[in-house]
């Protein structure tokens, strides 16, 4: 070692240091005991809080986790918030066609049942005609399903 280097120990050896710089130098018991007083300052019960805490974020976390991975929840999510959204656009329809029509909706109604009481007194009066008509409809359905049997 160069001179310089050897005095610069000496010097610095040589100036006073304060009790705690010697101990804490020299790895004493002073120094020992400062840094178990700071972690001494934190209580037990301090402790126990953070680990409580820790305990809450992770739980957060994992739940957060498993929810991103249950793919089945998301599709049934979105498919709900769909049916939603489009249910509300149905009623939305409803409404202008309703406020459109002036009330013609209702009317609709009546006249359909007014045409199905004429059919029924037309049906009641001349049978026939109406009977044919439905063996003819029951002929035709018969045979349909007869054909997706085979």
């Amino acid at each position: 070692m160069s001179d310089d280097a050897t005095r610069n120990r000496e010097t610095s050896a040589d100036e006073p240091r304060t009790e705690e710089q010697a101990a804490a130098a020299s790895g004493g018991p002073e120094a020992e005991s400062r840094s178990v007083g700071k972690e001494a300052q934190r209580s037990q019960e301090e402790l126990r809080q953070d680990i409580e805490e820790t305990r809450e974020d992770l739980g957060d976390t994992v739940d957060a986790l498993s929810q991103k991975a249950d793919v089945k929840s998301q599709m049934q999510q979105a498919v709900g918030d769909q049916k939603d959204k489009l249910r509300a656009k149905q009623e939305e329809i409803k409404q202008k066609v309703a406020g459109a029509s002036g009330g013609a909706g209702g009317d609709a109604g009546a006249r359909a049942k007014d045409l199905m009481s004429q059919v029924a007194e037309r049906a009641s009066s001349q049978p026939l005609p109406y009977l044919g008509g439905a063996a003819a409809v029951g002929l035709v359905v018969g045979l349909a399903l007869r054909g997706r049997r085979s």
